[in-house]
C-alpha cells in the first residue's frame, strides 16, 4: 500500500501560528495553561430546551477543560459540573458509580479507555448526526465514542545526531542502555504496543516491548523528562507525543524551550510511521441528564468549536485538514507528521493482549 506523504513543515509551521491566536495564546505561553477560550471559536448552536446541567468527568485537567464547557455555556446556555480524575481513575469508577452519580459525558485521552468503557457496557451509543463531522479512523463504528483531537506518538533524537529509524531498530537501542521510554503501565504505553501488535504480529510485537521495556535506562516522569534526556545526551532515542514537545518549545520554560529546539521529532531524511491516537468524548449510560450529554457531544464535535479544546492543548482538530486551521507556531520542531494505520477505531482487538503483557510485568498504570 502506498504511503502518505510527510505534511511538509512549512505547511505546519504556517498552520500552527494562527491557531495559538485562537485559542488566545502566544508562542511564549504553554497553550495547554490558558485558561479562557476566544468566543469567536464558538458556532452558534440550538439546545433543546429546558436541559438541565451537563456533569462532565474529564482526565485532562481543569485548566483546560473549563475554558471548553465555558464556551458551550456562552454559546448555549446550558451550565456544566467538572469532576477531574486523573490516571485510569475514570475507568475504574464510572462502573461503580450509581445512576444518579454518573457523568452524562467523559472526556478521556486514549481510545484504549474509551475501548474498556463501552467493554463493560458503560456507554451509550451516540446518534450518528452528532459524529458525523469525525472522520470514521477516529471514531467507534458502533458509535459509543469519538474523537474530538488527535495526536501522534512517535521518536524524538538530538537533532545533530538523527539518523533514520524505524521502531524495530528500538531493542537494539534499548538494550545498548541509550532508549528513553516513560516508565510503567502509562496508557501511552499500553496504546502503542496495541497498535505495534497490529501492526507487526502479537509474537514480534510483545518480544519488542518485552526489550523495550526491560531495557536499563530508566528516567522517572513522562514524556517531557524523556524528552530533556534526549537533549542533553542521557538518551539517544525517546518515545513522546508531539504536543509535549509543541508545549516545550512554546512554554515559558527557558531551559525545556531551548531542549525542545535541539531534538528532532521522527527522521531526518525518510518517513517515520508514527500512531495516531485521539483525545475523545463519550456518553455514559444510564446518565441522569442524556439530553444534556448529547447537547454537549454535539457542540463539541461541530467542527467550528473543535479548536476550542484542541489548539491550547496543541493537538491537532479532529476535522482540522479540511478546515485548514493552524496549528501553531511550536509545532515547526516537526521534520514530519506522518501517522499511519492502524488507526484509532482499529486498536480494539490488540488491546487485551497489551493489557495482558503490562499487567504481567506487574506495571503499575497511570
Amino acid at each position: 500500500m502506498k504511503k502518505p506523504l510527510p505534511l511538509h513543515l512549512a505547511l505546519i509551521s504556517a498552520l500552527v501560528c494562527s491557531a495559538l491566536l485562537l485559542a488566545g495564546c502566544s508562542p511564549g505561553n504553554d497553550p495547554a495553561e490558558q485558561t479562557e477560550a476566544s468566543p469567536d471559536t464558538s458556532a452558534e448552536f440550538a439546545a433543546p430546551e429546558p436541559v438541565a446541567s451537563v456533569r462532565v468527568w474529564s482526565y485532562r485537567p481543569e485548566p483546560v477543560v473549563a475554558p471548553v464547557l465555558a464556551a458551550f455555556t456562552a454559546a448555549t446556555g446550558i451550565t456544566t459540573e467538572l469532576e477531574v480524575l486523573r490516571g485510569d481513575a475514570v475507568v475504574e469508577a464510572l462502573p461503580n458509580t450509581s445512576a444518579g452519580d454518573r457523568p452524562d459525558l467523559v472526556l478521556l485521552v486514549d481510545t484504549l479507555r474509551l475501548e474498556t468503557l463501552k467493554a463493560g457496557d458503560q456507554l451509550s451509543a451516540m446518534p450518528a448526526s452528532i459524529s458525523a463531522a469525525v472522520d470514521e479512523r477516529f471514531k467507534d463504528p458502533d458509535g459509543h465514542w469519538a474523537g474530538i483531537s488527535w495526536r501522534v506518538r512517535g521518536l524524538v533524537q538530538r537533532a545533530d545526531e538523527a539518523q533514520d529509524l524505524d521502531w524495530t531498530d528500538l531493542p537494539e537501542i534499548a538494550e545498548a542502555g541509550r532508549l528513553c521510554v516513560r516508565p510503567g503501565a502509562h496508557v501511552y504505553n499500553r496504546s502503542l504496543l496495541a497498535w505495534q501488535i497490529l501492526r507487526l504480529g502479537e509474537e514480534e510485537a510483545l518480544a519488542w516491548a518485552e526489550a523495550i521495556h526491560g531495557a536499563p535506562t530508566r528516567v522517572d516522569g513522562g514524556d517531557r523528562d524523556q524528552i530533556m534526556a534526549v537533549a542533553d545526551g542521557r538518551c539517544d532515542v525517546a518515545i513522546v507525543n508531539h504536543y509535549y514537545l509543541a508545549r516545550m518549545r512554546a512554554g515559558n520554560d527557558e531551559a525545556m524551550s531551548e531542549a525542545a529546539k535541539r531534538v528532532l521529532f521522527g527522521n531526518p531524511d525518510q518517513p517515520l510511521a508514527m500512531q495516531a491516537n485521539i483525545s475523545g468524548i463519550a456518553l455514559v449510560s444510564d446518565s441522569p441528564n442524556p439530553d444534556g450529554g448529547r447537547a454537549l457531544a454535539t457542540w463539541m464535535l461541530d467542527p467550528a468549536n473543535q479548536g476550542v479544546y484542541a489548539n491550547p492543548v496543541a493537538e491537532f482538530p479532529i476535522s482540522w485538514p479540511e478546515l485548514n486551521l493552524a496549528l501553531g507556531e511550536a509545532l515547526e520542531a516537526f521534520e514530519a507528521v506522518y501517522p499511519q494505520r492502524p488507526w484509532a477505531a482499529e486498536l480494539a482487538s490488540a488491546i487485551p493482549s497489551a493489557e495482558r503483557f503490562f499487567g504481567s510485568r506487574g506495571a503499575v498504570a497511570e
